[in-house]
């Protein structure tokens, strides 16, 4: 597994890695979507659960930490944004003030993106978790049915 985490916290100010980041995770999740899917024999299926399950969750738990990083980066930048237009502006502002002029600098909005992309890319993985527990769980439904003896059961929603 690649570890993005070291190298995009490496240089706070090269955001070019944390762009390859995300586009990397897409291509995952496009993978992962498939994984989630019951299809073949059981067995098989089965078999493969922990597996993929260890995999997402490990890239789940990355994501995590990125999002916390990028947290601590965007309080950084809040907060030199916050002393600039409290103590270099062309007239005195109050703190709120201050704290509004910060919030809507070139700079927050650019790093709160990230942020939001981030936290968008965890979300999606925290669906294919989801997924991957339905999956077991209906994978252990049908082997039941099946140990019941109902091997060919239809239900009928009409």
């Amino acid at each position: 597994m690649t570890t993005w985490y070291y190298k995009v916290t490496e240089d706070s100010t090269n955001l070019l890695p944390l762009v390859e980041c995300l586009d990397w995770y897409e291509q995952e999740y496009q993978a992962a979507k498939k994984e989630v899917n019951i299809k073949g024999r059981l067995e098989q299926d089965a078999a493969k659960i922990p597996g993929q399950t260890e995999h997402r969750w490990s890239q789940l738990q990355e994501l995590e930490a990125l999002l916390v990083w990028i947290e601590l980066e965007v309080k950084k930048i809040r907060t030199a944004a916050y002393k600039k237009y409290l103590e270099n502006y062309n007239r005195t502002l109050s703190s709120r003030d201050a704290a509004t002029y910060a919030d809507a600098d070139p700079k927050v909005l650019e790093i709160v993106e990230i942020q939001n992309q981030i936290a968008l890319m965890r979300n999606k993985f925290q669906g294919i978790m989801k997924g991957m527990s339905c999956k077991e769980f209906q994978i252990s439904n049908i082997v039941r049915l099946r140990q019941a003896g109902l091997d060919e059961t239809m239900i009928d929603y009409s």
